[in-house]
This record gives C-alpha cells, sequence and structure tokens, in this order.
C-alpha cells in the first residue's frame, strides 16, 4: 500500500515530473517576481538577482535609471540591472 503524500510533499513529485520547459518558465516566474516594498539595504544581492522589480520606501533619489541609494524619503520602483539597483 503506498502511503498518502501531505501537500507539500505531493507538490515537489508532481515539479519532478514537469516537462523541462515547463519547469524552466516555472522557476523563472518565481525568480522574477516583484519583491516586496523594503529599504535599499535590505535589497537582495542585485548580481544574483538580474531581471527582478522591486519597490524601496528610502530612496534618494527619484531620477529614473538610477542607482537606488537608501537613507531618503521617496518611494520607487526598482530594477535589477545584474550589477546594481536601478530606478524604474
Amino acid at each position: 500500500m503506498k502511503e498518502a503524500l501531505s501537500p507539500y510533499a505531493k507538490l515537489v513529485d508532481d515539479q519532478r515530473q514537469m516537462t523541462p520547459d515547463w519547469y524552466t518558465f516555472f522557476t523563472e516566474l518565481v525568480r522574477t517576481a516583484p519583491l516586496a516594498p523594503c529599504t535599499v539595504a535590505e535589497l537582495p544581492s542585485a548580481i544574483k538577482n538580474q531581471g527582478v522589480r522591486g519597490f524601496v520606501t528610502d530612496a534618494t533619489s527619484s531620477t529614473f535609471h538610477a542607482i537606488a541609494v537608501g537613507s531618503g524619503s521617496n518611494k520607487v520602483p526598482v530594477i535589477s540591472d545584474g550589477i546594481g539597483w536601478r530606478i524604474g
């Protein structure tokens, strides 16, 4: 008799059975999901998160495509270019 899987274990088991194209799409979608609003200091590494969007609550500037710097009062969207977090 096969033991019933927990919902989490079933999800993991289902992911192993996905086609490579679907799995790649799914993981890329999750990786590029927008981050919750945070301060510039709380942003994850830009190098490991290229293409990820976020929203910061303490930028010193609101100039489009400028590098995000914290300790200000501007609330702006940001995107990782693979080197730094840019406003935009």
